[in-house]
């Protein structure tokens, strides 16, 4: 049998979400599932985004999957983590509230958390967006 192994034309696209709930200034990080690419480390809530999706219907549904809560509003783009087979766009969000997230195949556990007190590991591409959220959080 001849396989042939075709390259990509362009990176894949991610999306995720530093949700902020306004009332305590506190982020929501998961801390991803053992069985996933850098499992065990604490990151924001996102993921692949699919054909015909744009970056915040992605986001919105990664959210509904990895948390199990609908929430609404405007994210804004925080930065984009480029590496040659992966955009990853980082939006932060602000509800109103913190809720309840509920654990899904993906993370592990969920934690409300100051942006000067992040736990550890971090997944390595939260790296350049951590100086960002303590900027925009002070």
């Amino acid at each position: 049998m001849n396989f042939q192994f075709f390259k990509r034309a362009s990176p894949a696209l991610a999306a995720g979400a530093a949700i902020v709930a306004s009332s305590t200034g506190r982020i929501l990080l998961q801390l991803r599932a053992p069985h996933l690419s850098a499992g065990g480390t604490w990151s924001l809530v996102g993921g692949g985004i699919e054909p015909g999706e744009s970056p915040e219907q992605a986001l919105f549904r990664e959210i509904t999957e990895e948390t199990g809560a609908v929430l609404a509003g405007n994210p804004q783009h925080l930065y984009t983590n480029k590496k040659k087979h992966l955009h990853y766009l980082s939006y932060l969000l602000r509800i109103p509230e913190e809720f309840e997230p509920v654990n899904s195949e993906e993370s592990a556990e969920h934690r409300w958390v100051d942006a000067t007190d992040l736990p550890q590991p971090l997944h390595p591409g939260m790296k350049p967006l951590v100086p960002i959220l303590l900027r925009i959080l002070k």
